[in-house]
């Protein structure tokens, strides 16, 4: 399993294929499997794969917990270079902060991408660079 572990919102995470001096991001984690720690009222308006569906409209929830945490199972290895998240754009958009982006082969073997401080705004798109993938 090829993971991406983070906390809920809209996720981009893309991957860079070159063509002679053309850089073209490919977003890899669309449409691939979601798992949450917890599903806000266990109702399925929040499941994860709509973090993963590309619409701006949708969104994921998990219940209240200390440590609550994402994780998209890409399927494959890539080679990730930025991750967007992008926060909600109704009342909730605070409950985004103190996130580590981390990336890896698997669950026992992820490394810190990045971190966001927070809160977000409305629709606030957040910006990760993984500059170096181990």
């Amino acid at each position: 399993m090829f993971s991406l572990l983070l906390v809920p919102a809209l996720v981009c995470i893309c991957h860079v294929d070159i063509i002679t001096c053309h850089y073209e991001l490919t977003n890899v984690a669309y449409s691939k499997p979601v798992t949450l720690s917890s599903l806000f009222d266990n109702d399925s308006r929040y499941v994860g794969s709509k973090v993963v569906n590309g619409l701006f409209s949708d969104l994921t929830a998990t219940a209240a917990e200390r440590s609550p945490w994402l994780r998209i199972d890409l399927g494959a290895r890539f080679e990730i270079n930025e991750i967007e998240v992008f926060a909600r754009t109704d009342c909730c958009c605070v409950q985004l902060h103190d996130v580590d982006f981390k990336v890896g082969e698997n669950i026992h073997d992820m490394y810190r991408c990045g971190h966001y401080t927070g809160p977000t705004v409305k629709g606030q798109r957040i910006a990760v660079f993984c500059l170096t993938t181990p």
